[in-house]
């Protein structure tokens, strides 16, 4: 079965130089003196994982009748709490995981120097933008990357369910969102993947149970009637992965990020199917 995961960034670091003399460098090192509203933090009480940076950097620019400048900001809050103490490091490991960090780097390590990555993109391409002084721009960017996580609480008994909510903005039409989720035994700490949940010997007969599920939720007598009218499945056929579920109290929830199966427009697609409905094809 094709692995699915999506990179919680895809930013590459921004490589650039430039040779500025007399007045262009003298303006490029004015564009680089900034307001900076708070900075990162390494970590907060006791579990928990704070990075929040906010910046202005570039002109003023007036727009009508309200100035502003360039800026961009930079949040990742991780929250462990209630958390129970077997499961601290898996959920750590796995969170570590996802933010590209080394084994030898603890979490807080990981998204400091994840956060700082993606800080020094974004400041250098204000800076790059606005030192073009052949390019008359009359608009502020505001950049923007924002992920916030934390432990829910509509999950079975036995289970630490965690969830990643993902948000940026580059400039463009609009900005991208995803989520990611993770499934824990309470008991164990451990972390558990789509194939330990699920009998993938039955695969197809799971996948049509959502398609028919998702075919409920629109008002859609079926998948032809489904695609006409929503666009749902499309792009794509309906998928399990290790990231996209989360075991509730009554019903199993199945999560299609934007662009997975269906265009943009349709939007996040949350698909609950209860246990009783999965009767043999759960594990």
């Amino acid at each position: 079965m094709k692995t699915r995961f999506f990179p919680i960034v895809l930013l590459g670091v921004i490589a650039f130089s430039a040779c500025f003399s007399g007045q262009e460098k003298k303006e490029s090192q004015n564009l680089q003196d900034s307001v900076t509203t708070s900075e990162p933090i390494a970590a907060t009480a006791p579990n928990n994982v704070l990075y929040n940076v906010e910046e202005e950097v570039g002109p003023t620019i007036k727009q009508g009748e309200e100035e502003s400048r360039p800026s961009y900001k930079v949040r990742i809050d991780l929250n462990l709490d209630n958390c129970p103490e077997e499961a601290l490091e898996p959920v750590r490991d796995k969170l570590r995981y996802i933010f590209n960090g080394k084994e030898s780097q603890s979490l807080n390590e990981a998204v400091m120097a994840f956060g700082d990555n993606i800080r020094n993109t974004y400041r250098a391409s204000l800076v790059e933008i606005y030192t073009d002084t052949t390019a008359k721009l009359d608009f502020a960017y505001e950049f923007l990357y924002e992920a916030e996580g934390c432990i829910t609480t509509d999950s079975r008994a036995d289970i630490i369910p965690y969830k990643l909510k993902i948000s940026s903005y580059e400039g463009g039409a609009h900005g991208g969102y995803y989520e990611q989720w993770f499934n824990f035994d309470r008991n164990t700490g451990k972390f558990l993947t789509h194939d330990q949940v699920f009998n993938m010997d039955k695969e197809e007969a799971i996948k049509d149970i959502i398609r028919q599920q998702i075919c409920v939720d629109n008002q859609c007598k079926d998948l032809e009637t489904l695609q006409e009218t929503t666009s749902i499945l499309l792009l794509g056929d309906v998928f399990l992965s290790d990231y996209n579920f989360q075991l509730g109290k009554d019903a199993v929830e199945i999560l299609f990020n934007p662009y997975e199966i269906a265009p943009w427009s349709a939007g996040t697609i949350y698909v609950k199917i209860p246990y009783s409905a999965l009767d043999g094809l759960l594990r």
